[in-house]
């Protein structure tokens, strides 16, 4: 995990769907790392409806090209296992999706259960 030569990309929306990554040009060859965490700060630019949290939790993959996310914010990644990524964020206001998408998304990657539960809160506001 420490070879930098790989470009990552972090999901953490509705564009976590397995479909969506396959039938998405920039992820569709792209490979599954481990699923990572965020910091709020790092999507504040995005102006998406989230949960107050310390942290936000999604996909981390490797992207076949360097040079497909040069227009992407990038942010520090956190993966499960403690290695910290430098990835490009590449969920946005229109891959966003719904709540109760994102909670789905989040069970079926087995997010951790605090990020679910705060997605759940949100969805019931």
């Amino acid at each position: 995990m420490t070879d930098d030569s790989n470009t990552y990309g972090f999901l953490f929306g509705a564009d976590m769907e397995p479909g969506k990554i396959r039938r998405n040009p920039l992820t569709s060859e792209s490979r599954f790392v481990s699923i990572g965490s965020i910091s709020p700060t790092s999507v504040t630019e995005v102006g998406l409806l989230l949960p107050e949290v310390d942290e936000i939790w999604g996909l981390v993959v490797t992207l076949p090209r360097a040079d497909s996310t040069l227009n992407y914010p990038r942010t520090s990644v956190t993966l499960r296992s403690g290695t910290v990524v430098q990835a490009a964020l590449l969920t946005d206001t229109a891959s966003f999706g719904t709540v109760e998408d994102i909670v789905a998304e989040a069970y079926y990657w087995e997010l951790p259960r605090a990020w679910r539960e705060a997605l759940e809160g949100k969805a019931d506001t």
